[in-house]
């Protein structure tokens, strides 16, 4: 079941590409300057505006990151609108909270409340501090260099910071 879903998933994800290729071809470098080319607030409300319409930053990040790969845009063009989609996303954990009623319910908006501030918190610490705003963007184009040279960096690189790191915390926090 799970695999079928990871399947129906990146088939959903390919045929939006596609439809929006053929949509935007001729037409991205007029509508997405307008959100992405203006600054960093704008870009942000973008990604915000369109992950809350399709509920889903994945969905939305995968629309942008073929504009970063093609020259399109630049990363540092993309960048504040996935800070946007990733803020957009915790939209998704609030309407669902709201499906729940008595302890459930404010269980539910805590989390989600936590979720949003944190992303929220997140964002303002990185845009709003000038320093660490372009650490991010140089770390995305060195790893993706490194992968362009060679896969296995990125198999590493995500084994590493999805399973590896995840499980020594785990592990440590068990322990202690």
């Amino acid at each position: 079941m799970i695999l079928v879903g990871v399947a129906l998933i990146l088939l959903v994800i390919r045929m939006i590409s596609k439809l929006l290729k053929l949509l935007l071809v001729g037409h991205a470098e007029k509508i997405f300057p307008s959100a992405l080319g203006r600054g960093p607030v704008s870009g942000i409300l973008a990604g915000l505006l369109v992950t809350v319409l399709v509920q889903s930053s994945s969905t939305t990040t995968s629309l942008a990151v073929p504009l970063a790969a093609s020259g399109t845009f630049s990363l540092r063009q993309i960048f504040p609108f996935t800070v946007g989609a990733n803020i957009g996303t915790t939209m998704t954990a609030i309407i669902a909270a709201f499906g729940f009623s008595g302890i459930e319910r404010t269980a539910g908006m805590t989390a989600a409340t936590v979720h949003l501030l944190y992303n929220v918190f997140a964002m303002a610490v990185i845009m709003g501090i000038l320093l660490l705003r372009p650490i991010p963007v140089k770390a995305a184009a060195w790893l993706g260099n490194l992968g362009a040279e060679n896969t296995l960096y990125v198999v590493i690189w995500v084994l590493g910071v999805f399973v590896a790191i995840p499980g020594v915390m785990i592990l440590l926090t068990s322990v202690f």
